[in-house]
Formats: C-alpha cells, structure tokens, sequence
C-alpha cells in the first residue's frame, strides 16, 4: 500500500509540474569584451549564428530555458560561456562556444566573442 502511495504522490507531482518557454519580443543582444586587464564591454546586436555547417542561421525566438528570467522587467538572460574553471573553462568555450555574428554597415557579418545574450522576453 505504501508503495503505490509513493508512486501515486510521484505521478501528481509530475502532472503538476509546470514547463515554460521564453518568447523573444526584441532584439537580442550580446555583451562582448575586449582587453585583458582592463576589460571594455558593450552590447552588439545579434543577427545570425554559424551552424555546425558553416552556414548562418537565424537565432531562434523561442527557448525552452533561460539563465535568468525577470518578470518585473519582461528579460532574459543566457550565458554562452563556461566560466569559473579556469583553464579548463577556456577549454570547454574553445570547443563549444556558438559564433555569433552581427550585421555590419556593409551588409556583411562580424564574428563576435559573446559572454551572455540577453533580450527582451514573454514566459509562456
């Protein structure tokens, strides 16, 4: 009897769960940095992302999940890049870290080195 009490509460827990999704309702931007010691960062525009392929393709509008959600401002945050682990960090962002690009005035791509993305957003 307890065992089926267990999986009974189990299930209701589960059916219970709520799973949300992330609309993107503005640009999306990434904070890139440059220097070494001293570090100048700003927010770029993110038009397209270069697929496994080489091809670009367009950034989705929806995501299953988000670093950080702020309902009071309706944004989202993403982190694109392991961090903390020093070396190793480094490591796993060589190898893993999507390229992002942005539009240039001449209708060409720039590759940017994005820290997080964030955007204007609607949980669903």
């Amino acid at each position: 009897m307890k065992k089926q009490l267990c999986i009974a509460a189990f299930t209701a827990a589960l059916a219970t769960q709520t799973y949300a999704d992330y609309f993107v309702s503005g640009d999306i931007e990434g904070n890139v940095c440059r220097g070494f010691v001293i570090e100048m960062c700003g927010l770029h525009k993110i038009h397209a992302v270069k697929g496994s392929d080489g091809r670009l393709v367009e950034v989705t509008k929806r995501f299953e999940s988000v670093t950080e959600y702020k309902e009071s401002s309706g944004r989202c945050w993403i982190s694109t890049k392991s961090q903390n682990l020093g070396a190793f960090s480094w490591g796993i962002n060589a190898i893993k870290q999507p390229v992002f690009l942005e539009r240039d005035s001449g209708g060409g791509y720039k590759e940017l080195d994005v820290e997080y993305l964030t955007f204007k957003c609607v949980k669903r």
